[in-house]
């Protein structure tokens, strides 16, 4: 393994000194092949100080509670990067929109909304959308919603209208009704099935 990443870094260094070279930028094609596996090899290279980092201060821990500190730390970096790599690729707009409503769900998030926020047309937000998703923003921003409900549901005592409002349904009929088409049980249902 640890030859693997050196012969990594190596190539990182590499491609450091070779992207420096005018002649390159007058071939696109190579240029962006030799871009696209730069900033790749540059995300392992930041993993690779991230983790060397983390081992320093283990190292210089002195107590347990300076232990969990670094071992929150590590778990917050840890669950960024597995955000950030599956979002890779999508588009930076999409990857911005869908970051915006999984962290957002109980305001609104109308495309109209959306895209004023993002600088960019509803229709072209809606287009790329639509196409890099294989769904359109507002079922998306619905399925998450309801996932989230979904675990409310299992894991709290909130009364339904409290769990619909911090979905971001204001409607608390129109999210039974929702819920229902897409789960085949009402929300009362569903926690009675999910209760041990």
């Amino acid at each position: 393994m640890n030859e693997r990443l050196n012969s990594l870094l190596k190539r990182h260094e590499e491609l450091a000194l070779l992207i420096q070279d005018p002649q390159l930028v007058k071939d696109q094609n190579r240029y962006r092949d030799i871009m696209k596996e730069y900033s790749r090899l540059s995300e392992i290279a930041a993993m690779q100080n991230s983790i060397d980092d983390f081992a320093r201060q283990i190292e210089a821990a002195e107590h347990s509670s300076d232990l969990n500190s670094i071992s929150i730390t590590m778990i917050r970096c840890y669950c960024s990067l597995v955000q950030e790599y599956s979002l890779m690729k999508y588009s930076s707009v999409v990857r911005n929109v869908i970051n915006a409503v999984e962290f957002s769900l109980k305001r609104p998030l109308s495309l109209r909304v959306l895209a004023k926020q993002f600088n960019i047309d509803p229709s072209n937000l809606s287009h790329h959308f639509t196409r890099e998703m294989g769904m359109t923003l507002t079922e998306f921003v619905n399925t998450k919603r309801l996932e989230k409900a979904c675990h409310l549901l299992a894991k709290s005592p909130m009364y339904i209208q409290e769990i619909a409002e911090d979905c971001g349904y204001q409607d608390v009929n129109y999210f039974i009704r929702l819920f229902k088409r897409k789960y085949g049980k009402t929300p009362s249902e569903y926690r009675k099935l999910s209760s041990p």
